[in-house]
């Protein structure tokens, strides 16, 4: 674990210097200068998702390795000598916020802390880890994008930006192990957001994104535990949803944290990042359609002209590296069918790939027949969702229990109490956008991971108009319950976590290995997991699943794959 608080200290320090060059850069387009009033886990964010950003264009050249992670360093050092004050000056108003939180508080984040930290050095467990994740960050590692990668295993051709980035920051060179830490990086910031919001309610700051803020922490913190370990993009991109509808909600408070003009910005470019993680956060484009027409009714052009930049910037390695590995701008949707290179994967067995991940979504048994009706499969999904899902669930929806009896305690205080349906008017782009959120999934691929961040949100939302009949004035109760529940489910998990720290004191445990067979394709050498419902996890490359209907490109692996029916 030693190495993982080393690990988590060094991507502080350079997202950190990379989001303050960020945010000052864009406050000098914007001509404003209120620089030290930026949270700093705000600035981190930004950071994380500039680094994520350049480290995928990197990916087009590079292996991202010992050269990559150097580039990434030097231009951290420059940063920081360029803007050495301003740096200073932030990170100085960062540790005065956080000493500023309740003690209470304080010392409920700091339990937290310890938590992330166990949960993050566990035994990687999440299946498409051991399917492809751990997989596509290897060859990130060892080679530049790979033409055709999706030929070799179609699920190598699922891009995501976090790859990229689980890359830069496993340190695979160091030949120590890899390391894959970074969700817990990301939910710890998360976790400290969140915090703040539970720390002002106890201060009688009554907005709701205080609220919202408190609630989230607990499916935050309990419905990721087991997948801390694993470099999924499930993590990030549920944290991005309720963070982009959290920095919407204080933009409306109109708190002075963040200026108006830049939270427009800020807003559009966490939703391109989000989307770039995971296709799921799509419907997130709907807040970046919002702020693009405020900005045009304002007639702010120069707005509109970073808002477009800033999101070319973010999205082009994006579908540069879509292309590379399987030749469709987005895959797996054959029907953009855009491009003839030779590595492209056949439309059929594209096609097939989005099949079976919204068949396994809609059912994971594979019980029902293959002919069935639209919605024949509603019951049976039903039942696996309760039954696989229902813990992680009872957590998501827990919030919005606490909130009800919270109104309850209310109007028996205060004796008088009306639901005030009109506060939906104000709040619709948030709805709207929830619920968008929550049909795009429904109608595409029903797995309840790919929409955790738009439930957390949606659990909550929906109370508005009765938190509204008391001018979201909370009792002194619902902090202290949200504190109290934390507090319980952390001694029940840490006191089964904390016999286990002694073994990885050091280093995190490594990812699984299976037993590999070695067999010979067209005279190379190929691995393939022994037992067929084996996973390659992060055996040597190239490791490749049964049936084998790939080719080589060329005299090299850099060179890439074909569908073998390509001569």
């Amino acid at each position: 674990m030693l190495s993982i608080l080393i690990i988590w200290f060094y991507i502080f320090i350079i997202c950190f210097i990379y989001g303050g060059a960020a945010v000052k850069l864009l406050l000098a387009l914007l001509r404003e200068n209120n620089f030290a009033r930026i949270p700093l886990s705000l600035i981190t964010i930004i950071g994380l998702g500039l680094l994520t950003t350049i480290v995928g264009y990197l990916s087009l050249f590079l292996k991202i390795a010992l050269a990559a992670n150097a580039l990434i360093f030097l231009g951290a050092l420059v940063l920081a000598g360029v803007y050495y004050v301003e740096i200073a000056n932030c990170l100085k108003f960062g540790v005065q916020r956080l000493f500023a939180l309740n003690k209470y508080v304080l010392a409920l984040f700091l339990v937290s802390f310890l938590f992330i930290l166990i949960r993050s050095a566990a035994p990687p467990s999440s299946f498409d880890t051991g399917l492809y994740h751990a997989q596509a960050i290897r060859w990130i590692e060892e080679y530049p994008v790979v033409p055709g990668l999706g030929n070799l295993h179609g699920r190598l051709a699922f891009n995501s930006a976090w790859f990229p980035a689980n890359a830069l920051f496993g340190f695979s060179f160091l030949k120590l192990q890899p390391f894959h830490v970074l969700n817990g990086f990301f939910l710890l910031i998360f976790l400290f957001i969140c915090l703040q919001g539970l720390s002002n309610l106890t201060k009688k700051q009554y907005h709701f994104s205080n609220i919202l803020r408190a609630a989230i922490s607990i499916p935050a913190l309990f419905v990721f535990k087991d997948q801390l370990s694993s470099p999924t993009p499930d993590i990030p991109v549920a944290l991005l949803t309720c963070l982009i509808f959290i920095y919407y909600l204080q933009l409306q408070e109109q708190e002075d944290d963040i200026p108006d003009r830049l939270g427009s910005l800020i807003i559009c470019f966490l939703a391109a990042w989000a989307i770039t993680i995971k296709l799921s956060a799509l419907p997130l484009a709907l807040f970046m359609v919002v702020m693009v027409s405020k900005e045009i009714a304002r007639r702010r052009p120069l707005n509109l002209l970073i808002i477009t930049g800033g999101v070319s910037f973010l999205v082009l390695p994006y579908f540069l590296r879509n292309i590379w590995l399987s030749g469709y701008l987005v895959y797996p949707w054959p029907g953009l069918d855009l491009f003839h290179f030779d590595w492209k994967i056949p439309a059929a067995a594209a096609l097939a790939e989005k099949r079976a991940v919204v068949e396994f979504a809609r059912d994971p048994g594979y019980v029902l027949p293959q002919v069935k009706c639209a919605f024949s499969w509603v019951p049976l999904w039903f039942h696996h969702t309760i039954t696989d899902y229902g813990g992680k669930l009872t957590r998501i929806f827990l919030p919005g229990l606490l909130i009800l009896l919270d109104c309850l305690i209310n109007l028996i205080n205060r004796k008088a109490g009306q639901v005030d349906v009109q506060e939906i008017g104000p709040n619709k782009v948030i709805y709207l956008t929830a619920g968008a959120g929550l049909l795009f999934w429904f109608f595409t691929a029903p797995d309840p991971r790919f929409a955790m961040g738009f439930m957390m949100v949606a659990a909550v939302i929906i109370f508005i108009p009765l938190l509204k009949a008391f001018n979201y004035q909370v009792t002194r109760w619902f902090p202290w319950s949200i504190s109290l529940i934390l507090l319980y489910f952390l001694a029940v998990f840490l006191a089964k976590d904390l016999p286990v720290m002694s073994q990885r004191l050091f280093l995190p445990a490594p990812y699984p290995q299976e037993s590999l067979s070695i067999e010979e394709i067209q005279g190379r050498k190929v691995y393939f997991p022994r037992d067929r419902e084996g996973k390659c996890w992060y055996a040597p490359l190239p490791c490749a699943y049964y049936p084998a209907n790939f080719g080589w490109r060329g005299a090299s692996i850099a060179d890439g794959f074909k569908p073998r029916s390509v001569p």
